[in-house]
């Protein structure tokens, strides 16, 4: 797990693109290809171009929720759905911190986000985002390239969110072992850590995380916008900030 850990802890996007070497899996070939990698910066420091008729509007005939309704202060703020979305995804392995990272975007927006899958999906445009955990959820180890390929659309728009795989596999080991509502913030025995199934799923976990966050990089033909729990958690509203950039 500590090699994992290392492995995360990398130099800042663009000094890891410019001088990026990628190795072909099994065969210990490597090459650089500089026409790739401006691609994948112009990719990444874009913004949602949002559709033509995309002006954010909120729709009125829908339900509301009030984050904060207990707070005289905040208690008039409302988040809504909205009307004619530009359709934009939020991609994460389970357990690294979207649940958080949407809350963050309702409270600054006002506009209700969503689970991939639920009523209306990300097409629908009533959702500021979508989230997906594409074939990381539920542990489908789904490793066929042309399945994860379908699994996750690479022509909308993405938010890549990414925390330390070795914190991210044991919170989802967590969750993966407990029930109910709170289970994100319970325990589990330290035995639960010693058997043959976690190493399994670590195994698992590690590649799903590989796959899905170079599989993201690599085919995402909208703008894409990478974003570290960690440094979220560091520096909340400088972060947040530039993901509203991204997103306005």
């Amino acid at each position: 797990m500590a090699l994992i850990s290392r492995m995360y802890l990398q130099p800042p996007m663009d000094e890891f693109l410019t001088t990026a070497t990628v190795t072909t899996r099994g065969t210990g070939n490597s090459y650089t290809n500089q026409d790739d990698v401006m691609e994948l910066m112009e990719t990444l420091h874009g913004q949602v171009e949002r559709l033509s008729d995309d002006t954010l509007k909120e729709d009125p005939e829908r339900p509301t929720w009030q984050l904060w309704k207990d707070d005289p202060a905040c208690s008039h703020y409302h988040t809504r759905f909205g009307k004619g979305l530009t359709p934009v995804q939020l991609v994460s392995i389970p357990s690294s911190g979207s649940t958080w990272l949407r809350y963050l975007l309702e409270a600054s927006t006002g506009f209700f986000t969503g689970f991939l899958g639920e009523k209306g999906g990300v097409q629908e445009g009533r959702t500021l985002v979508q989230r997906t955990h594409g074939a990381a959820f539920f542990l489908l180890y789904v490793h066929d390239l042309q399945d994860r390929y379908d699994y996750i659309n690479p022509s909308i728009p993405t938010i890549l969110l990414l925390r330390d795989p070795a914190r991210t596999i044991i919170s989802y080991w967590k969750m993966f072992n407990l029930e109910g509502h709170n289970k994100h913030v319970m325990e589990i025995p330290k035995w639960r850590f010693e058997g043959g199934d976690f190493h399994d799923f670590v195994a698992e976990v590690t590649l799903l995380w590989e796959e899905q966050t170079v599989d993201r990089l690599l085919w995402t033909t909208k703008p894409l916008h990478v974003i570290h729990f960690e440094h979220l958690k560091r520096d909340t509203l400088t972060h947040l900030r530039n993901l509203l950039d991204f997103l306005r």
